[in-house]
């Protein structure tokens, strides 16, 4: 987590002197939003006015999946079919998935170890989006992102999976993420 943060902040540096700008993390992504802010914030940096995460649980609790990253490709694979996060046609392409399963693996090798300290919280708003139907980030997990601001706080609930931003939902997240940008 500590290296894809300082890349991050690395590459964002040029961009973040002059205009208000915001983070918006889907699953991991919620954490890498947080762990980013969390070190502009460290280094007296231009923070984000807002921060944006979808269906990722609090930080400090647990996943409840087993740990995926050491699965075999088939078994990665298959639960990747069975979370609906990728295409099928991607997932019965043998060379998709030799260019895929890497990065994939090594993006949930830092879900599966990433442990939250509980300080320090953001200084800007924090706005959390969840699918009803996601089994990976429930609405009472959702909620405790509470604790991780100490600004405003809104907990937005659509229909859809865990992967609601990307398909059935995708009109209900963008609006959900205007009304957070606008307000």
């Amino acid at each position: 987590m500590e290296d894809m943060v300082e890349g991050l902040i690395d590459s964002l540096r040029p961009f973040l002197s002059d205009l208000p700008f915001a983070f918006f993390g889907h699953s991991l992504g919620g954490i890498v939003a947080l762990e980013v802010t969390r070190d502009l914030a460290g280094r007296r940096g231009p923070l984000p006015c807002h921060v944006i995460v979808s269906a990722r649980p609090a930080p400090h609790l647990r996943l409840r999946r087993v740990p995926v990253s050491q699965l075999s490709s088939e078994e990665l694979t298959d639960w990747l079919r069975h979370v609906h996060g990728t295409s099928e046609i991607v997932l019965q392409s043998r060379e998709m998935m030799a260019l895929l399963l890497p990065a994939m693996r090594a993006d949930l090798e830092i879900d599966d170890t990433y442990r939250s300290a509980p300080d320090p919280v953001l200084a800007c708003p924090l706005t959390v989006l969840g699918g009803l139907r996601d089994e990976q980030a429930r609405p009472e997990e959702l909620k405790e992102w509470e604790r991780y601001t100490s600004c405003s706080f809104t907990l937005r609930l659509v229909e859809g999976d865990h992967f609601f931003p990307f398909n059935e939902a995708r009109s209900s997240a963008l609006t959900a993420v205007k009304e957070a940008l606008l307000d």
